[in-house]
């Protein structure tokens, strides 16, 4: 009897090991992987936002699982990172679907020439492993909105034909221009509240997936209809 009994917990576990691996093999056949590096600082890394992307991307239609690794570094500029020499490294360790680079707030205003060469030569550099190249477009600070339009230009021209760009800061521009109820800044006035991460997130994903579908579930604490409106605005942003 216990030698029966002995056989039927085993035919149990390997069924059930069975199932899962059956499982996970489905999981996997219906998600399309996607790696993404990101290079860049606290605008990048505020309130998870990489995080808020993935569920995005994988609670949407088509599916997609993202693998996410980050070099980032508060106040850090382009040139910190490819000086710093970690995030070259992470770049040249494996092969990356798109590589994602935020410069620090003030540099497109502050050292305009400086992010030109920076952001040309980590271009050509992510371009020469085979991955694609993505600018991060970020928002003017609360207090000079009219700096959004020197911002756009500036990644604009850096982007040329050889880099995606993403357009998080035109996005907070029409957010702040139509409906300055949602709170996207911290009250420092530069970095983002949970709203400016979701809606800069919204923006990556419609962006770089562009997917058929404009309706997604809410899977943050903000109240579904802005996170609805959010996502609207994204999908209004050029691509």
């Amino acid at each position: 009897m216990q030698r029966w009994f002995g056989q039927v917990v085993i035919l149990i576990a390997l069924v059930a090991t069975g199932f899962g691996a059956w499982l996970l093999l489905k999981s996997q056949r219906d998600c399309q992987q996607v790696s993404l590096l990101f290079i860049g600082n606290s605008y990048t890394f505020g309130h998870d936002m990489p995080d808020l992307l993935a569920d995005l991307a994988d609670a949407g239609e088509p599916r997609y699982c993202l693998e996410i690794e980050s070099v980032v570094a508060g106040s850090a500029t382009l040139e910190y990172h490819w000086q710093a020499g970690e995030a070259l490294q992470k770049l040249q360790s494996k092969s990356w679907t798109y590589v994602v680079l935020q410069e620090q707030s003030m540099g497109t205003i502050e050292f305009p020439q400086r992010f030109q060469q920076s952001a040309s030569r980590w271009i050509q550099t992510i371009r020469q492993t085979g991955a694609t190249p993505v600018l991060f477009v970020t928002w003017a600070r609360e207090h000079s909105p009219q700096q959004q339009a020197t911002i756009n230009a500036a990644y604009a021209q850096a982007a040329g034909q050889q880099a995606i760009l993403v357009q998080a800061g035109l996005a907070w521009q029409h957010v702040r221009q139509h409906d300055r109820s949602i709170a996207l800044y911290e009250s420092d006035q530069s970095h983002p509240t949970l709203n400016g991460a979701y809606l800069t997130a919204c923006v990556f994903y419609t962006t770089l997936f562009n997917p058929p579908t404009q309706t997604l579930p809410n899977l943050t604490d903000l109240a579904d209809a802005q996170a609805a409106y959010l996502q609207q605005v994204a999908w209004q942003m050029p691509r």
